[in-house]
C-alpha cells in the first residue's frame, strides 16, 4: 500500500505555473490563475491577485476623471473566489481555507 505522502512537485511544471500566474496578471486576467491557484492550493496567489486587481482598479480610478462608477476589481475578485469556494470546492477544509484568505483581505481594507 502506497503512503498518501504528497511528493514534491517537479520544479519545471513549477516554472510553467508560475509563468502563467504572471502573464494572467500581466493582463489582468486574474480569475484563470485564481482558479489554478485555488486548484493548487495556492493561496498566496490568490491573496496576490485579488491585491493586485485592487491596486489597479483604484490606479486607474485615480487617473480616469470618469462620471462612471467603476465596481473595485479586487471586490469584483473576491466575489468571484467566494462564488468559487462555495460552488465548486468540494473540500471543506480548503473551503475554509479560501474564506480565511477572503476574511482576512477584508478586514485589512476596513
Amino acid at each position: 500500500m502506497q503512503s498518501a505522502v504528497p511528493q514534491k512537485a517537479d520544479p519545471r511544471l513549477q516554472d510553467i505555473v508560475e509563468r502563467m500566474f504572471r502573464k494572467c496578471y500581466e493582463t489582468e486576467d486574474y480569475k484563470p490563475a485564481i482558479g489554478i491557484a485555488i486548484e493548487a492550493r495556492r493561496l498566496d496567489v490568490v491573496e496576490e491577485g485579488i491585491n493586485l486587481a485592487s491596486r489597479r482598479s483604484k490606479d486607474r480610478k485615480g487617473k480616469e476623471k470618469s462620471s462612471e462608477e467603476e465596481k473595485d476589481g479586487g471586490v469584483e475578485l473576491m466575489e468571484y473566489v467566494l462564488e468559487i469556494s462555495m460552488n465548486v470546492v468540494q473540500e471543506i477544509g480548503l473551503r475554509e481555507k479560501v474564506r480565511s484568505v477572503l476574511l482576512r483581505f477584508q478586514c485589512r481594507n476596513f
